[in-house]
């Protein structure tokens, strides 16, 4: 999970080995404004400074890519 830095939205990564999602939630609420697709055997989220993009680190343990996400 990363929140976005303006407080407001926070970003869950969920999925199985086939398929996975970035639910993104809004804080005040709790609620899914909307979801994203996301490449599976993702291990975690960062988002940018600015709140533009989310990085998905995916791969395995030790070994791993980064996928950009558009916000």
């Amino acid at each position: 999970m990363v929140l976005s830095p303006d407080g407001n939205t926070l970003y869950m990564l969920s999925g199985t080995a086939k398929l996975a999602i970035i639910a993104v939630l809004a804080v005040s609420t709790g609620s899914v404004r909307r979801t994203l697709s996301a490449p599976a055997h993702g291990r975690g989220l960062v988002i940018s400074p600015g709140g533009r993009w989310i990085y998905e680190v995916v791969g395995a343990p030790g070994y791993g890519n980064i996928q950009v996400v558009g916000l």
